[in-house]
């Protein structure tokens, strides 16, 4: 690898670094913004609380430590196939925490994620399918930014709502995509991030904005086609012409 890759690497973990940060940060705002009863209401399984939705994001960067460590040591990274399984079995967990105690695993993970990227070799974040680390590397990356990142925004965003606070819910759903944009982790990355934005939106927001983002994601990573036709995410667009005509496009191979 040339000094000048190293260099622009090195640039980019700090922005990522910052990036995380900044969605811890925005976690305690959310916080800022709740009641002490709200803070410290227990949810069910079903429907989690503020507290446990903290614990959540927590969880799942503790999840991306794991893939992490995996790749230094050479090893496959494990899958997490089985997300809504394991969200279920760890909501026990969740339920026993306070939300200062939330907060605090939720920092203590993000700035365990961040080491655990910073001991990464720089072939694993060259956001390329071409690059020394493969396309598995393009993989850890965009589930790096998801769960360390998107998926916890998602969530803050889905706290606003529950709120009644339609606005701010919207506008944090915007502000993640121009935040990964700005990231320039590059387009398969990218596209990934858009497309799970797609699939939050796909049930409440913009039917046409929906179908634009999947436009773009798709053509910046065709193998998000194939997810595209299984993803139950979607399904509230199985119907629409638009939809049916984007997923028959192109023929993918099938997502094992």
């Amino acid at each position: 690898m040339t000094n000048q890759t190293s260099a622009s690497t090195s640039v980019f973990r700090s922005r990522l670094a910052a990036l995380l940060r900044q969605g811890h940060a925005d976690e305690r705002a959310a916080g800022d913004m709740l009641t002490p009863e709200e803070r410290e209401r227990t949810g069910t399984v079903d429907a989690w609380a503020p507290k446990e939705i903290i614990v959540h994001n927590a969880y799942w960067r503790e999840r991306e430590i794991e893939r992490a460590e995996a790749r230094l040591r050479g090893e496959t990274q494990p899958s997490f196939a089985e997300y809504l399984r394991m969200n279920t079995e760890s909501f026990a967990d969740l339920a026993t925490h306070s939300w200062d105690q939330a907060i605090a695993r939720s920092q203590r993970a993000t700035e365990d994620l961040i080491a655990a990227i910073e001991r990464l070799p720089d072939s694993a974040l060259v956001a390329t399918s071409d690059a020394a680390g493969g396309p598995e590397a393009v993989v850890l990356l965009a589930s790096i930014i998801s769960s360390g990142y998107q998926h916890p925004e998602e969530h803050l965003a889905e706290i606003a709502a529950a709120r009644g606070d339609q606005e701010q819910a919207t506008a944090i759903q915007r502000r993640i995509l121009d935040d990964v944009v700005a990231l320039d982790a590059g387009a398969d990355v990218t596209a990934t991030v858009r497309y799970n934005l797609a699939c939050a939106l796909a049930t409440h927001g913009p039917r046409a904005e929906v179908i634009t983002l999947l436009r773009q994601s798709f053509a910046d990573s065709p193998r998000l086609i194939a997810l595209s036709r299984q993803d139950t995410d979607l399904d509230p667009l199985r119907d629409d012409p638009d939809f049916q005509a984007l997923i028959a496009e192109e023929q993918a191979e099938p997502v094992e």
